[in-house]
């Protein structure tokens, strides 16, 4: 069942996305999808650190389903008993995109957090990471909406 929720999840979202993409703005919008694995975690007091290899889950930078196109790194700081900061820097072919925010629990449709910056191809983007829930222990999906100027 929670297979089917995050499937209908994901359709959600590429159709609005889709819709946004078609707005028509002097600005782009990419939609980027990625499934994340786990290579490392380290834990320090209230900070975890994780590494990931990232692997294309649709074709795109030019390369094919299931290739590595890139890493990301993820700091997460304890702020409280109910609250954390995160902060994402995710390394692709073409420039890195940086996420950053608080998160008070993980909802139904899992997490989302602000995309506030990148460089390459990813210089002064603006969106949403978002990762949905029910995913196994270490592997994620991972969508970033963008836009870029």
């Amino acid at each position: 069942m929670a297979t089917a929720s995050t499937s209908l999840a994901v359709i959600a979202l590429s159709c609005v996305m889709a819709v946004g993409a078609t707005a028509g703005n002097a600005e782009n919008v990419v939609v980027i999808r990625l499934k994340s694995i786990q290579t490392a975690e380290v834990r320090r007091g209230n900070v975890l650190e994780l590494s990931d290899r990232l692997l294309n889950t649709v074709p795109q930078f030019g390369r094919p389903v299931g290739a590595t196109i890139g890493t990301d790194s993820a700091t997460v700081r304890v702020t409280s008993s109910t609250k954390v900061t995160m902060t994402v820097t995710a390394t692709l072919p073409d420039g890195t995109i940086t996420v950053r925010g608080s998160l008070i629990g993980v909802g139904k449709l899992g997490l989302s957090l602000p995309v506030i910056g990148g460089t390459g191809a990813y210089a002064h983007a603006r969106g949403t990471y978002w990762e949905p829930a029910h995913q196994s222990h270490g592997v994620a999906l991972n969508i970033y909406r963008l836009t870029v100027p």
